[in-house]
């Protein structure tokens, strides 16, 4: 059964450091041929991507540049066997595509930067990368494709954590308490 890696992100100039370049590098070294790389995002720098994925022989890249409604994202989530973040910049924010994934039971690879790496925890819900590591992250695609258990372990984990951490209810509560903190009368 044919596995799916899912990448989510812009890919536009302002969007450079979501590591797409690596992500492509690593997945056309992975050893799996059973897998496909799932990229869905717009912008200018599709074709760049597009090019390097056809200079290294990948024929196994989709990318999806359309207009991706909510719940036809959501469907995109179902069927990945892992989701992929490989961003190379610190500069990284909170990645709400994390907690999409993980709010799906789809385990995560992410790169080891200061805004990513407190979302979810290493070896638990997902792996960690070092950033702009092709290997590094060729390698743990490898290690998370080739354990079905694993996987849905950590998938399980995940969908966990973002009900327990992150879940509209919780973040309301969080809030709350940041608006007492200011105003002790609330």
């Amino acid at each position: 059964e044919e596995k799916i890696i899912l990448f989510v992100g812009g890919l536009d100039k302002a969007h450079y450091f979501k590591g797409v370049e690596i992500l492509i590098k690593a997945f056309s070294e992975l050893a799996d041929g059973n897998c496909r790389l799932l990229i869905i995002g717009r912008g200018e720098l599709r074709e760049k991507y597009e090019k390097q994925a056809e200079e290294l022989g990948v024929g196994r890249i989709e990318f999806i540049s359309d207009v991706v409604s909510d719940s036809e994202l959501a469907g995109y989530y179902q069927k990945a066997d892992v989701f992929v973040m490989p961003s190379i910049n610190k500069g990284e924010a909170f990645g709400m595509v994390l907690l999409e994934a993980m709010a799906c039971a789809v385990p995560v690879i992410a790169s080891n930067l200061p805004g990513v790496r407190n979302v979810f925890q290493n070896g638990v819900q997902g792996l960690l990368i070092e950033p702009g590591d092709a290997d590094d992250l060729k390698n743990k695609m490898e290690l998370m494709l080739s354990d079905n258990g694993k996987r849905r372990e950590m998938g399980r984990a995940g969908r966990k954590l973002a009900e327990e951490k992150y879940s509209r209810e919780k973040a309301g509560e969080r809030m709350e308490e940041v608006y007492k903190h200011i105003h002790p009368l609330l």
